[in-house]
């Protein structure tokens, strides 16, 4: 069996922060299929254009805003080595979407772990597929 040695990733995150969490709810209680889900994305690039910023965010809460809003963002500051300038683009818009959803994931399950209320716990999914989805209709 032979050894690879290191394999790095093109694409690095470098820091990670959540630059918002806002939670708020009543006392009544909210059936998870009555919840309503947004998500956002920004990018904003460095003028060498090899790194960005991106910030994820998930907004929820029930039909008629009520009950329960959430609103949980987080911000990832990340690097490529691409060369080619069209593939880091590719790379850095939809790969660093995947690196940081499962932390906007398990924020939200552990803000929403509460007395008499049911933890949210959003499916994995591909969340760039969401926004191709969202994009098209």
């Amino acid at each position: 069996m032979s050894s690879t040695g290191n394999v790095e990733s093109i694409v690095k995150l470098k820091h990670l922060y959540f630059d918002k969490i806002n939670f708020w709810r009543s006392g009544a209680k909210v059936s998870a299929n009555d919840l309503v889900l947004n998500f956002t994305k920004s990018y904003e690039f460095n003028e060498a254009h090899d790194g960005c910023l991106v910030r994820l965010e998930c907004n929820i809460h029930d039909a008629t805003n009520a009950i329960i809003r959430l609103s949980v963002s987080v911000t990832g500051e990340f690097l490529c080595s691409e060369t080619n300038l069209v593939r880091r683009d590719q790379l850095l818009r939809k790969n660093t979407l995947a690196i940081l959803f499962p932390y906007v994931r398990s924020q939200i399950s552990l803000v929403t772990a509460q007395p008499e209320l049911v933890p949210i716990v959003l499916p994995p999914m591909n969340i760039e597929s969401v926004f191709e989805n969202s994009e098209e209709s």
